[in-house]
């Protein structure tokens, strides 16, 4: 019988990712995948969609707003010029100047609107966790800057920490980064697929071997029952010639001692005639 040959392992095989790689490998891709979606949308909300409303975006550093609006927050606005700022109603948010010679902008809500003899706007307004209206009067509709959009929620801690006004650099700098690192990624991984003929090879070469294999496990299956059978038979054949034998012994022996007691018992039959 000659000696079992496997058949070599694939080339390809070696380079071929584990299973633990594939799971690392779907989790980073998850990852970078959320990141990036992330920075996008914050770019969207706090760069791109200000500029296109005509406003802007401000955070929030005191809790004069909350429930709605905590410290932290980013306020994005729409843009407000003369030809709108008379039209704001009670129960809005607006952005405005408290002092004019104060560059610091205040968000707070519509409580009260004044019209002056003249046609002059006012508004009164105050903060959502106060009791009393704010401290420097009725804000004249020139001073406002801005009407309420929407709130991005905790991303005034991150602007602050990114340093304020390069926040917008930093956050389209950094989604670029991610882009074009995933594009890396990606690039990598259909460089390190097989091809086409590598995957053709692969297979021919596991189908040579995998007949072969199955030939020779059949003739080793085939000569081993050949020679349990052979076995049985022979050590069937001795038993039942060796007890035959005997007891075919026995019947001649008991037959030659009942024709000796036969025969004595025909002389004395004789003699007493």
């Amino acid at each position: 019988m000659g000696a079992k040959t496997t058949a070599a392992e694939p080339a390809s095989a070696a380079t071929r990712p584990t299973k633990f790689e594939m799971i690392v490998r779907r989790i980073l891709s998850l990852a970078l995948t959320l990141a990036v979606m992330a920075l996008l949308i914050a770019a969207l909300a706090l760069v791109a969609i200000p500029k296109l409303l005509g406003g802007m975006s401000l955070t929030i550093v005191s809790g004069s707003m909350e429930p709605g609006i905590d410290p932290g927050d980013v306020v994005v606005t729409w843009g407000v010029d003369e030809s709108n700022w008379n039209d704001f109603a009670i129960g809005q948010v607006i952005t405005f100047l408290p002092f004019p010679d104060d560059p610091a902008l205040v968000t707070h809500r519509i409580v009260g609107k004044i019209i002056s003899s003249n046609g002059a706007v006012f508004y009164e307004t105050r903060g959502d966790a106060n009791e009393d209206l704010d401290p420097w009067g009725p804000v004249e509709a020139s001073h406002v800057r801005g009407a309420f959009a929407y709130v991005v929620p905790k991303m005034g801690w991150f602007r602050q920490w990114a340093g304020g006004e390069n926040t917008p650099a930093i956050v389209l700098a950094a989604a670029a980064g991610l882009i074009v690192y995933g594009l890396a990624l990606f690039a990598l991984g259909l460089r390190r697929a097989p091809t086409p003929e590598a995957a053709a090879d692969e297979s021919a070469e596991t189908a040579a071997a995998g007949p072969a294999a199955d030939g020779e496990d059949q003739s080793e299956g085939v000569a081993a029952g050949s020679a349990a059978a052979a076995g049985s038979c022979s050590e069937g054949a001795a038993e039942n010639g060796s007890e035959g034998g005997g007891e075919s012994g026995e019947v001649v022996g008991a037959g030659s001692e009942g024709a000796a007691q036969g025969g004595s018992a025909r002389t004395a039959a004789g003699g007493i005639g």
